[in-house]
């Protein structure tokens, strides 16, 4: 179901990014909140950051 499952990671704190479906649309996430305490990417990091699969899928089949 998601293709680039464990594969994706976010550029500010290098995490593995999460997938999800809201929206009827597959999205890989990373949530500040979900950060160790004292982490120094909380000071860079915004709520949440979204990548959409399908602007994933149309560079990588080109």
């Amino acid at each position: 179901m998601y293709q680039f499952r464990g594969r994706i990671r976010c550029d500010i704190c290098e995490r593995k990014m999460q997938a999800a479906t809201p929206h009827d649309a597959i999205y890989y996430r990373c949530t500040a909140r979900t950060l160790p305490p004292g982490s120094p990417a909380q000071a860079d990091h915004p709520k949440t950051v979204n990548m959409r699969e399908t602007h994933l899928v149309r560079p990588v089949n080109a």
